[in-house]
């Protein structure tokens, strides 16, 4: 008894209590040891007074491909391939186009399609301009601003195909229909468009990281070109024999690799710094495999020459109402696979 006494004082010089608070500090302590030794075996066992999963806070998600493409508008962008000249109604003889209306923009272009596939909460923008180049999807043409002022932080998908008139497809055309004497003809223009594919991926590289920096949330879908004629060509197609045919396809192919390629670097650049945007290619060089120029039904515009001009009109050589369609549906496609990576975009996700 006299060394728990000597304990006691030992203990209250050490903590300066007066001994009626320190009684209650080691009953509250005594307390405490009781109820977690009651407790510990419900704890364990799992069939104590709490018998549910502990909760758990509030967790996130990525997004899935199509949320993070629907959550805010849809701006199509890009050249003829987008405003959907080839479906174009034909203006009154006579008459003359200025401004937007230079522009070709069809209801029937893929744009329509995909805005009628998903639902939007930002609504539908077609900006698409027939003629359009790197620098005039960029700063605009026929008077009418530039392509990109409709971008802005809460575009979540943008569509665009950009390239071909850079790479001059309506003078190459031209030269393969028109054999004008003395001329380079089809074939003889290969060196010059072969040498101005760099430069086009070059240019679209920069327009892609344009277009995320306006839209840093959207997936940008760059949709390539279909070839024109048969894989094997055995026939001339008007003017066009089966070689030139060959060599146009080949065309379409170099420049739709060099698109993929500046698809591949944007997105590669965006994912690098966890940015909330995508950089997509969409493949339609065989979009329209037995349905090309010259096969029984065929998904684009045959020639359609202006003699008077010696000239292509603008219909010539572009996809048809059937055509735009096809591409909507790859795009669709697309647009539901998703970058084939996480979108850096997330949600709340609740505890269950």
């Amino acid at each position: 008894m006299s060394e728990g006494r000597g304990w006691f004082r030992r203990m209250r010089s050490l903590v300066r209590f007066p001994r009626r608070r320190l009684t209650r500090i080691l009953a509250l302590a005594a307390c405490l040891l009781l109820i977690a030794a009651i407790g510990l075996p419900f704890a364990l066992s799992g069939s104590g007074p709490w018998n549910g999963p502990i909760p758990r806070p509030p967790t996130t998600r990525p997004l899935n491909p199509v949320e993070a493409a629907t959550r805010g508008g849809y701006v199509a962008l890009g050249d003829s391939y987008s405003s959907g000249e080839g479906a174009y109604p034909t203006p009154p003889e006579g008459t003359v186009e200025r401004g937007a209306q230079r522009c070709h923009r069809s209801p029937k272009a893929y744009y329509a399609a995909v805005g009628k596939a998903f639902r939007f909460r930002g609504g539908v923008a077609h900006l698409a301009c027939a003629g359009a180049t790197v620098a005039g999807v960029r700063n605009g043409q026929y008077g009418q601003p530039s392509q990109l002022a409709r971008l802005s932080p809460r575009t979540t998908l943008v569509t665009i195909s950009v390239g071909g008139n850079d790479a001059g497809f309506s003078s190459v055309l031209t030269n393969c229909i028109v054999k004008v004497p003395m001329s380079a003809g089809c074939r003889g223009q290969n060196s010059t468009v072969i040498g101005k594919i760099p430069g086009i991926q070059a240019n679209v590289t920069a327009l892609l990281g344009e277009i995320n920096r306006r839209a840093p949330a959207a997936r940008i879908i760059l949709v390539g070109y279909p070839r024109l004629f048969p894989e094997g060509p055995t026939s001339s197609e008007d003017t066009i024999d089966a070689t030139d045919q060959r060599w146009l396809n080949y065309m379409a192919r170099r420049l739709d690799d060099a698109l993929r390629a500046a698809a591949r670097t944007v997105d590669r650049r965006i994912d690098r710094v966890q940015g909330a945007g995508t950089a997509e290619f969409v493949d339609s060089y065989a979009a329209f495999a037995g349905h090309e120029i010259g096969t029984p039904t065929p998904y684009l515009n045959s020639l359609d020459l202006d003699v008077r001009h010696l000239k292509a009109r603008p219909a010539s050589f572009h996809p048809n109402a059937t055509g735009y369609y096809r591409l909507a549906q790859l795009v669709e496609q697309q647009v539901r696979r998703g970058p084939g990576r996480t979108i850096n975009q997330y949600v709340l996700n609740p505890a269950r």
